[in-house]
């Protein structure tokens, strides 16, 4: 209860346009802390912090509230609410907070603030404790399927509580949705992530939550990227410091080749939420992936600088280092990472060690690799591939290939032979079974296929590319594999040269003469 009336505070505070509140994944990180207010508001990045306390006893609540001033540690403002509890009033409390708050720190409420903080999403005391304990589990950007259908869970008993609970069936979709993106949990999240926004439309159609949901239905249910936008930005004119609408319009800016613009709401989403893992680690990204190296690196040095608290993705930090060019410093990061629950990570170690051309790392790679990451059910060849990729590496052709026969005649009997088909997050894409098992005309017909319906993503297309070049490479055609990797170097520049270089893929190659113009060009972009 006390959590959700944390949270729901700094929601409000947020919606407030005057005003830049931390997102609670950061602040959550001083939860109990013994820290001096002076340091928790320089390490956040704030000149004010909102301190307190809730007790609950039956039907009467407490709750404490105080403004401390960072610079001087004095206080600006305080008040205990002692009121009885019921579903309209907790939420009167809150909205009398937020104006009180807003008033000591002379933030200017205007006339959609005041509305936005009139609103009762529910009556019904018991569907908010509910609502509460999802929204915890659902929205702190959760990987793996367990936290997520424990929140749908809960938004399912809010909803028996209150089934006009309209926020609920919101983030319910979003929960949903982000299952289907994330984990390999078996059943139809879209449509059931659709189902919940229509209710949610019904009930709620001008929640910050619903436009959320939408966005990310749009984003990762269709891959629309300007439906998503729309939603995204509707929700923000809303919430102009809601992190997960700042972060699904970054994601739908880059996808749509607005960079800049991805990068600006990328830095602004780490302001607001600066123990944010994933939005740090974007930003990260983002600058890396468009060879602005050095930008990437003082972003890296900020973030690791500031509170000293960001758990990096390992494959997110791990991959900056590859598209430098750096596999050392790669394997490094992930060879030290402990253990992840992500089959990726695992599937990255392997990429890695295979990259290093270091047989003892690959056997360890493959042996630490835990058994109930190497068959996911959205990719379940993943581990196979990566061993026969091994093979191939170790000098074990023969064997090599003769596994790569085995994986693809399986995959080719599935009745869908590539789940996540050519989502950007897929572990293998399906032109890379044919490229390994020499078949060219498959190959041919698969990129063709593909380009011929894919949506426009400038953001993933570089994986595209390079992956059509790989499988050509593999299967026969050097020159149509370098055509795609011209193309790669068009799209995004000549530094893209550098994880090339690195990949086994193009041996092959390195002696061609288109190849070694594709390093002079790359050499001439560096010098400059």
């Amino acid at each position: 209860f006390t959590d959700g009336v944390h949270d729901d505070l700094l929601t409000h505070l947020s919606k407030i346009g005057d005003m830049h509140v931390i997102s609670r994944t950061s602040v959550m990180g001083y939860a109990g802390s013994d820290r001096k207010i002076p340091d928790i508001g320089r390490e956040l990045g704030v000149a004010t912090v909102m301190e307190g306390a809730v007790q609950r006893a039956g039907d009467r609540v407490r709750i404490n509230v105080q403004l401390i001033d960072v610079e001087t540690d004095t206080h600006l403002w305080a008040e205990i609410y002692d009121r009885d509890l019921t579903a309209d009033n907790i939420f009167e409390i809150q909205s009398e907070i937020t104006k009180a708050i807003a008033g000591a720190l002379d933030a200017v409420l205007s006339d959609s603030d005041e509305a936005e903080l009139a609103k009762r999403p529910t009556q019904n005391l018991a569907a908010y404790d509910a609502f509460i304990a999802g929204k915890m589990q659902s929205v702190l950007y959760e990987r793996g399927s367990a936290p997520l259908l424990e929140s749908i869970d809960h938004f399912n008993n809010a909803i028996a509580n209150d089934p006009e609970f309209g926020e609920a069936y919101a983030l319910r979709a979003y929960a949903e949705i982000a299952i289907h993106w994330y984990t390999p949990e078996p059943g139809d999240w879209v449509a059931a992530a659709d189902e919940s926004l229509r209710m949610a439309a019904k009930l709620a159609p001008g929640a910050i939550e619903t436009h959320m949901a939408r966005g990310y239905y749009h984003y990762w249910g269709h891959l629309d990227y300007v439906a998503a936008d729309a939603e995204f930005e509707l929700a923000l004119e809303k919430s102009p410091n809601y992190p997960l609408a700042i972060a699904g319009k970054a994601f739908a800016a880059r996808r749509a080749g607005r960079f800049e613009e991805a990068i600006t709401l990328l830095e602004m989403g780490s302001r607001l939420d600066p123990l944010n893992a994933d939005m740090h680690g974007s930003l990260i990204e983002t600058l890396t992936g468009l060879g602005r190296f050095d930008e990437a690196e003082a972003a890296r040095a900020r973030s690791e600088a500031g509170a000293g608290k960001i758990n990096f993705d390992p494959t997110n930090i791990g991959s900056t280092w590859i598209q430098q060019g750096d596999v050392e410093r790669a394997w490094q990061y992930v060879a030290t990472a402990g253990g992840n629950e992500a089959e990726v990570f695992w599937l990255t170690r392997v990429d890695y060690a295979i990259m290093a051309r270091d047989p003892d790392r690959i056997r360890m790679a493959l042996d630490t690799w835990p058994e109930k990451y190497r068959s996911p059910g959205h990719a379940p060849e993943t581990y196979n591939i990566s061993r026969a990729e091994a093979l191939l590496m170790l000098g074990e052709t023969e064997e090599a290939q003769a596994l790569f026969e085995e994986i693809k005649a399986r995959v080719d009997t599935r009745e869908v032979p590539y789940p996540t088909g050519w989502r950007a997050n897929s572990l293998y894409f399906p032109v890379e079974l044919p490229g390994y098992v020499g078949d060219l005309d498959e190959v041919r017909e698969v990129i063709a296929e593909f380009e011929a319906n894919r949506r426009p993503d400038a953001w993933a297309e570089t994986q595209y590319l390079e992956a059509y070049a790989r499988a050509l490479a593999w299967a026969g055609d050097p020159e149509a594999a370098l055509d795609y990797m011209d193309r790669f170097v068009e799209v995004r520049g000549p530094y893209v040269y550098l994880p090339l270089s690195i990949d086994p893929a193009f041996d092959s190659l390195r002696e061609h003469p288109r190849y070694l113009a594709l390093k002079t060009s790359y050499e001439a972009w560096a010098a400059d």
